[in-house]
Parts: C-alpha cells; sequence; structure tokens
C-alpha cells in the first residue's frame, strides 16, 4: 500500500488501516490478489478526487482495473492469491510455512512490483 499511496499522492493511516484486510487475498481468503485489490482502491479514490457521482467514478475506474487486472493476469496466468502462491494461509501450518519461506519476495513481491510499475505507466500517459 506505501507505493500505491505514493504512486496516487494519497495521504494518512486511515488508508493502510482501510487496507489492512486486503493482504492473504482478503484476510488469507486467497481470493483476488491484494495487490490488485489495492490498486482498486487507489483508482477509486485518485478518480473520486476529480469528482462527479458514483457512476461517473465507477465508469472512469472501471476500465482503467479492468486493463490492470488483464495485464496482470496475462502475465502471470491467475489473479487469485490461492493460485499465485502454494500455500494455504489460512490452512493448519499455512501462514507458517508461508513466512519460513521465500515466497513472499520471490512471488509476492513480483506481483505487488507489477502492479505499482503497471499503475504508474498509466499515471503518466
Amino acid at each position: 500500500m506505501q507505493v500505491l499511496q505514493d504512486v496516487f499522492g494519497l495521504e494518512g493511516e486511515r488508508l493502510w488501516a482501510a487496507a489492512s484486510g486486503l493482504a492473504g487475498g482478503v484476510s488469507r481468503y486467497q481470493t483476488i490478489c491484494g495487490a490488485l485489490l489495492g490498486a482498486t482502491v487507489g483508482f477509486g479514490l485518485q478518480e473520486g478526487r476529480a469528482g462527479g457521482t458514483t457512476k461517473e467514478v465507477a465508469d472512469r475506474v472501471r476500465p482503467r482495473v479492468r486493463g490492470l487486472v488483464e495485464g496482470f493476469r496475462e502475465r502471470f496466468g491467475e489473479i487469485e492469491c490461492g493460485k499465485l502462491i502454494p500455500f494455504d494461509l489460512d490452512g493448519p501450518g499455512g501462514q507458517e510455512a508461508f513466512k519460513a519461506s521465500d515466497a513472499k519476495d520471490r512471488l509476492c513481491h513480483q506481483y505487488v512490483r507489477f502492479v505499482v510499475e503497471t499503475v504508474a505507466r498509466e499515471k503518466w500517459r
């Protein structure tokens, strides 16, 4: 979130608190990758600043999110945390095994890096 916060120019601890449940594909349910969810929140916050109705903001956000998700899926083959990393984060011993492995550095960081780089390129078009 820190990098996305920097890219989108957002401030405050409240953003961190609001996004705290996104890790592990939504509180370790291993659904959509938290990096994608974080970017989605960032897009909404950024576009919301431009004003307009909720529908107008959603209409501006939707193609940005879809482009990011499609690019992520094309690059990694999946968008679900549970299919991107080989651990059951909510199962017995899963979180401990994940922490003991190099998966966070080897896998998760590349997903976050891809999202951040894609968002940064998209922002500066």
